[in-house]
């Protein structure tokens, strides 16, 4: 209906309207852009008008229609606090016209292209997009949840590589990220206590006391303490510190005993004097470097004969005191030939910084002494069995008891050779001692093994007595000395095999003094010694004096 004709006679022509030399007859679906409609018209008489024509434009002014995705969630990448995403092919358009629209996704004002590191929580994703007509599409938007699912690892390390009762272990508890909630009563320990926590986040120290009660163990277990995300720690690696209570309390006990044994033999009363009957009551006192002795005895010859000594010892970080005591008492056969008993106690306390170990022990068998006739070769012997009461405290913590039995055996040959005013007086001596330690259960429960500590000695001595050159004063005054050598074997079983004493193995010693003996009947020597000949890691040397007075 567009449009208009005239003509100069008849009936007005009718234009027919066309597109493409398409007639259009009504209503035409034009398309979007440039479309030219020509008008043509012939009257009655056949003539035609001039052809006319006109442009029917279509425009889009339609805007795309975007549809967003559903939100999305992921986990963190494993080990990581954010997740690497492609979101740039979720969600559509679409627009009435033309090509598909692309999209446009931002986060934030970072435009996506591909994938895109998120970080934990929640990230707006919004979606845009533009036709060719510049028609904008409605913003839409979707978001991306990065959640912390990964459960914090912990890792228990320390610098101990063993420990005794009452000992501090320093444990170092790494947990992978910040935790809180962790008290430290959540570990689970083994044979020991906890004293201490700190640290904070990642890093905590725990402190920890050992009751002696074997390996200590410690362990974080799962769910101790939990991330920013509250997932609760994964259960970490169980420390292992090896416990040596038991092989320290065997230790301490063998030292005791080898010490014991070595004190009992060195402690000895001589028996070859008993057949002679010569030697007065006595009271000597003896001190010498790093050592002190003292004892007393009545006289040999009567029914009933006793001996006192002690001694101390100060050696490095251990300190010995020991008490011998023993009493006899013995019929003589005939004249070269004596059968005695006798009964001995003892009483040795062994102390090393807190540790100590202290005991009380007796020993009880017959003895002989023997004289060849019409000669000064003397034979004597003993042999004694016993037992022991004990207590150790090996750490300054508690104190248990053990028991021991003991047996001890000894022979020995000397003899007096006269060259004029000077005595020479060899002497051959074999002894052995043996001690058993009973096992036990200390306090933390641990069961200590039994042990037993043997120790045999050979000497061989010769000793002189000559008076003293150039003396001219009251009384007597001689020279005394000697040199002796002397073998010990140490023998064990249990621990005690594995323990050796510095006095094992062959030595020689050397004497050398004087003595003065007084008008009134009294006798003081001194004396000094070197012993240690010959071995390696062992000496000792000292001066000693003995006062002696009849009574």
């Amino acid at each position: 209906s567009l449009g208009s004709v005239t003509d100069n006679s008849g009936t007005t022509p009718t234009i027919t309207y066309a597109i493409g030399g398409t007639p259009l007859a009504g209503a035409h679906a034009f398309p979007i852009g440039v479309s030219t409609v020509t008008m043509d018209a012939s009257d009655d008489v056949g003539n035609a008008a001039t052809q006319q024509s006109f442009t029917v434009t279509v425009t889009d002014g339609e805007a795309p229609v975007i549809t967003a995705p559903a939100d999305q969630t992921a986990p963190a990448d494993i080990g990581g606090i954010t997740a690497t995403l492609d979101v740039t092919n979720l969600g559509s358009v679409t627009d009435n016209s033309g090509p598909t629209p692309s999209i446009t996704y931002r986060a934030g004002s970072t435009i996506l292209t591909g994938p895109h590191v998120f970080p934990l929580g929640v990230t707006t994703v919004t979606m845009d997009a533009t036709d060719i007509a510049g028609n904008a599409a409605t913003q839409v938007s979707f978001t991306v949840t990065v959640t912390d699912n990964e459960a914090p690892t912990v890792t228990l390390t320390t610098n101990s590589t063993q420990v005794a009762a009452g000992d501090r272990v320093v444990v170092n508890i790494a947990f992978s990220e910040p935790v809180t909630g962790f008290h430290g009563s959540e570990l689970n320990l083994s044979n020991a206590t906890l004293t201490s926590l700190s640290g904070t986040g990642t890093a905590w120290v725990a402190t920890l006391s050992a009751t002696g009660g074997g390996d200590v163990t410690a362990s974080v277990p799962a769910g101790a303490a939990t991330d920013a995300a509250g997932n609760g720690n994964e259960m970490s690696n169980t420390l292992s510190v090896r416990d040596t209570t038991i092989t320290e309390t065997q230790t301490q006990i063998s030292q005791f005993m080898q010490s014991r044994v070595d004190l009992l033999l060195k402690n000895q009363p001589e028996l070859a004097h008993l057949l002679l009957g010569s030697e007065t009551g006595r009271l000597n006192s003896q001190v010498s470097r790093g050592t002190g002795t003292f004892n007393f005895a009545n006289r040999s010859d009567a029914p009933v004969w006793m001996m006192l000594n002690g001694s101390w010892t100060n050696e490095s970080d251990r300190d010995l005191t020991y008490l011998f005591g023993s009493i006899g008492s013995h019929i003589k056969v005939n004249p070269n030939l004596l059968v005695g008993g006798m009964l001995q106690f003892d009483h040795m306390d062994q102390t090393d910084g807190a540790a100590e170990v202290q005991g009380t022990g007796w020993l009880a068998g017959p003895y002989f002494v023997a004289r060849l006739p019409e000669q000064d070769l003397y034979f004597d012997g003993r042999l004694l069995y016993g037992q022991s009461s004990n207590k150790i405290t090996p750490f300054g913590t508690y104190t248990d008891k053990f028991d021991t039995n003991r047996l001890l055996a000894s022979l020995q040959v000397s003899g007096v050779l006269d060259y004029g005013e000077v005595d020479l007086i060899p002497s051959l001596k074999a002894s052995y001692a043996r001690e058993a330690q009973s096992a036990y259960t200390d306090t933390p429960g641990n069961r200590i093994p039994k042990q037993t500590v043997e120790l045999g000695q050979i000497e061989a001595g010769l000793a002189f007595v000559a008076p003293m050159p150039l003396y001219t004063g009251e009384g007597e005054m001689t020279l005394t000395g000697g040199v002796k050598a002397i073998g010990s074997f140490v023998n064990g079983s249990g621990h005690a095999a594995s323990v050796s004493p510095d006095y094992e193995g062959g030595r020689a010693r050397i004497d050398l003094g004087m003595m003065h003996r007084m008008v009134n009947g009294g006798q003081f020597q001194i004396q000094s010694y070197y012993d240690g000949i010959g071995a390696s890691g062992y000496d000792s040397y000292g001066i000693s004096f003995r006062l002696e007075y009849q009574f």
